[in-house]
């Protein structure tokens, strides 16, 4: 007698049972959490598992969709971005200029005062300095073309710098008070005390003044009458005083009023005449 099924027939139908069965339960447990009023196991399984797949493809969208935006958009970014690179660059450079412009003003104001008290005086830039070191001299842009006389007495916003120690047609040369071998007639503007300011490198010191003279440190001494400055110039302030040689007369050290370590503008003297501080 020949078998009705196979062993493979048998796995078959086992197999669509076992399926029916599987089926059935699902369905009984999906009716028994619609009668409680809850979500079923199955729901949530899917739930579960559907929602981080659909964020993958959503995200993996979203950038295709931005690198897609991207692409079309590089042109356009490329020439933005180069023009903003060009904005920053003008202005970095414009607060740099207004930066210089605001550190200047204090100094061009106080030249520009003393200009227009000093109107006959020549206006010059300084556009050197002596390399050697050997000697504290400047050179000026303006020469004897613009009426710069050798000997002639120069000074800045400060106070007194030196003299004109030599001309040529478009340039001069300064020798700088504090030269040693420049000699300025002086006066302490505080009980009028003479004595000759002569130079110590990077100050100067005040010679020759008599013993009764009563110094202290901060009095003002300026200009006496002589050939290269008019009477009454600022040339710094008394910051000490030692005795002289065998204490026949006092020397006071002076802090020079010119800016020597930035001279940037100065003013070349006339003669001495009439002028005023």
């Amino acid at each position: 007698m020949v078998p009705i099924y196979t062993s493979r027939g048998e796995g078959k139908l086992l197999a669509v049972i076992g399926g029916i069965i599987l089926f059935a339960l699902v369905a009984l447990l999906q009716i028994d959490a619609a009668r409680k009023g809850q979500e079923s196991f199955l729901s949530q399984l899917v739930t579960t598992v559907a929602v981080p797949v659909e964020s993958v493809f959503a995200a993996a969208g979203s950038g295709l969709h931005a690198a897609g935006a991207s692409v079309v958009n590089f042109p356009r970014l490329s020439v933005e971005n180069a023009r903003l690179r060009d904005e920053l660059h003008t202005l970095r450079a414009q607060d740099s200029a207004l930066r210089e412009a605001a550190a200047v003003a204090p100094e061009v104001q106080r030249f520009a005062l003393r200009a227009a008290r000093l109107s006959d005086a020549i206006p010059a830039t300084v556009v050197g300095y002596d390399p050697s070191g050997a000697v504290n001299a400047i050179t000026i842009n303006r020469g004897s073309r613009a009426g710069v006389e050798q000997g002639a007495g120069v000074v800045d916003a400060g106070g007194v710098v030196g003299r004109v120690d030599a001309v040529s047609p478009f340039s001069a040369k300064v020798l700088l008070i504090t030269d040693y071998t420049s000699s300025v007639p002086a006066v302490v503007q505080q009980g009028r005390w003479w004595g000759i300011v002569r130079g110590s490198e990077t100050r100067v010191q005040m010679t020759y003044i008599s013993q009764d003279a009563k110094l202290k440190a901060g009095m003002r001494v300026v200009t006496g009458q002589g050939r290269v400055f008019p009477p009454g110039l600022l040339i710094g302030h008394i910051i000490s005083v030692v005795r002289g040689d065998a204490s026949l007369y006092q020397v006071a050290k002076i802090q020079p009023a010119a800016a020597f370590g930035r001279l940037e503008h100065v003013l070349v003297l006339p003669k001495p005449g009439s002028l005023t501080k």
